[in-house]
């Protein structure tokens, strides 16, 4: 295989590809989701708020963030939001990152609350091409709004999409949502794929960067050892390596996280099955991943999932936020992080 130079400065850097793997970054992608209770408003675009969350997530060795904009979904194939409200959002956390040296990627999601679809894979119109054509003239009209925020405020990086598993076999509509996209932003751009999809998504030769949410089924035993997590993990990475390889592109863990659940290593999206009692066996299994990203030369790094800005009551089986998973993520991100505010 040629050697190919990837200028991925807004990344982490310059990467060459060699026969065999992406050579070592000079940083990894430490990176925190930053989500929200009420949509965004009152949230992401309050400094008081995004302020001291960016000083806690640098403090325990974050080095990126990520937000997730909303745009509603209607059952026809509508999609609606608020520029205003998106705008200050990302314009407020640009900012509070930018006093950090906190680098930042911008990832939309479609709230499909409402609807018929459980999560976002769901997303599909059979043979209804005016539903279709209603979705995607949608999407990239609001997915441009995005790129435009995200170039005008200096993210650092952007993701087109998430998990639409439904809608894969329209490459012709996400191919125009790409060259879209490159026209008003000029940052390096992904797709995030879920674990078990990534290899039939048809445009990567499109984007910069490989994305996949990796809630990857490690182990199906009740209480895995550190061990067998790590075998999992090796698996894994090795199958990451080769498609790498192949495509001529890194990878990034767009979302990575395991809920308070019995389940955290066999089937991580699942949270149905929690208690505070499971906190140490969640973490286990986070460490493990946080270990495997960091010795894969292919990844660049991942976004774990999540944090909230927002004061609240913590139901979330994701949370971030505890002193035990704090220090998970202090000691996993170097012990430089325990200096840092």
């Amino acid at each position: 295989m040629r050697v190919l130079v990837l200028m991925l400065v807004a990344w982490v850097g310059v990467f060459e590809m060699g026969s065999a793997v992406l050579a070592e970054p000079s940083e990894s992608i430490r990176g925190i989701t930053i989500s929200t209770r009420r949509w965004g408003p009152g949230e992401w675009d309050r400094r008081d708020l995004m302020g001291p969350t960016l000083d806690r997530a640098n403090g325990v060795g974050a080095n990126w963030i990520t937000i997730h904009p909303y745009a509603r979904l209607g059952r026809n194939g509508r999609l609606w939001h608020d520029p205003a409200m998106q705008d200050a959002s990302v314009r407020v956390t640009m900012e509070e990152a930018r006093e950090r040296s906190v680098k930042v990627m911008i990832k939309p999601h479609i709230a499909y609350w409402g609807t018929p679809f459980t999560w976002r894979g769901e997303i599909t119109y059979g043979d209804d091409e005016a539903a279709w054509q209603r979705f995607f003239a949608g999407y990239q009209g609001w997915i441009v709004h995005q790129a435009a925020l995200a170039q005008r405020y200096g993210a650092e990086a952007f993701c087109i999409g998430l998990e639409y598993v439904g809608t894969m076999h329209r490459e012709a509509e996400w191919r125009a949502v790409i060259a879209a996209v490159r026209a008003v932003y000029d940052g390096p751009i992904t797709y995030g794929a879920n674990f078990d999809e990534y290899t039939r998504v048809p445009f990567w030769d499109a984007v910069d960067v490989i994305g996949v949410l990796g809630y990857f089924p490690l182990s199906q035993q009740p209480n895995p050892s550190d061990a067998e997590l790590d075998r999992g993990w090796r698996e894994t990475m090795k199958t990451m390596r080769a498609f790498s390889v192949r495509h001529g592109k890194p990878i990034v863990f767009v979302e990575i996280g395991y809920p308070r659940s019995s389940f955290a290593a066999s089937k991580p999206w699942r949270h149905d099955d929690h208690g505070p009692d499971l906190e140490e066996y969640r973490l286990r299994v986070l460490r493990s991943a946080l270990r495997a990203v960091e010795n894969e030369p292919t990844v660049l790094g991942a976004f774990v999932w999540k944090w909230f800005a927002a004061p609240g009551p913590v139901s979330e089986e994701f949370i971030l936020m505890g002193p035990q998973a704090m220090a998970t993520l202090r000691t996993a991100w170097g012990d430089e992080a325990a200096d840092r505010p």
